[in-house]
């Protein structure tokens, strides 16, 4: 327990908190969940790890408004971009396909065989907080199993199929692969072509947006592409 005391104020903001929240209903409190889950108990549901003084200093003040906390299954997501990276991957390696007759983890399904799909544009809120439109891309990946087709958002599909496949965009007529910048001065090295994204592709079709501007490989699939045409 730490040396910091509440002062009245802070009490009563932490009471008026813990009055509005229904049994089961979740309290967000900056890098800390809570979910009540008692008459008198909430249970840590995430934090980060430097608020680590901050969830000790709830419990400070729970204790003193003679609440308890369990926070001993919380998850704590740290505070290293690598390290958050791994724990949210390994998280993902134990998604499992939605249909409830079938238990196949995703990221032993063909990721390969996913498809991106275009919603089209949908509301969106900008980095200054004002509201826009922007393109919506979901992909979908066919469970091996049931063939259950899984929505999933892109950065999502990014955790289990790896950045490779993250940054691969196939249609029917051709696939475009990223290339990392030393990938790129040795395709120009030796010679090879490639392809520089925008918006669309080589033959007009909408680009995930993760790829525009990015420099790529181009694999024709179909002789109805203008490259096969050329």
């Amino acid at each position: 327990m730490i040396a910091w005391q509440p002062t009245d104020t802070d009490l009563a903001w932490t009471r008026t908190q813990l009055d509005a929240l229904g049994v089961g209903e979740v309290w967000d409190a900056g890098e800390m969940k809570y979910q009540r889950t008692g008459e008198a108990e909430l249970t840590l549901l995430t934090r980060t790890e430097r608020a680590t003084e901050a969830h000790a200093r709830v419990l400070v003040a729970l204790e003193a408004l003679e609440w308890g906390c369990v926070d001993d299954d919380a998850i704590v997501t740290p505070d290293d971009p690598v390290e958050q990276l791994q724990q949210a991957q390994e998280f993902a390696r134990e998604w499992r396909c939605p249909n409830e007759e079938c238990e196949t983890l995703l990221v032993d399904c063909d990721l390969d065989a996913a498809a991106w799909v275009n919603m089209g544009m949908q509301p969106a809120i900008a980095l200054d907080g004002s509201e826009m439109e922007a393109e919506r891309w979901l992909v979908d990946v066919p469970c091996s199993s049931c063939a259950t087709p899984v929505p999933m958002n892109p950065l999502d599909y990014a955790l289990i199929a790896g950045d490779d496949l993250f940054h691969t965009f196939s249609t029917p007529e051709m696939t475009y692969r990223v290339l990392s910048r030393e990938q790129t001065i040795a395709l120009i090295d030796e010679g090879g072509e490639g392809f520089a994204l925008g918006s669309r592709g080589i033959n007009g079709e909408a680009i995930p947006p993760h790829m525009q501007g990015a420099f790529c490989t181009v694999e024709v699939e179909s002789e109805t592409s203008l490259l096969e045409e050329e």
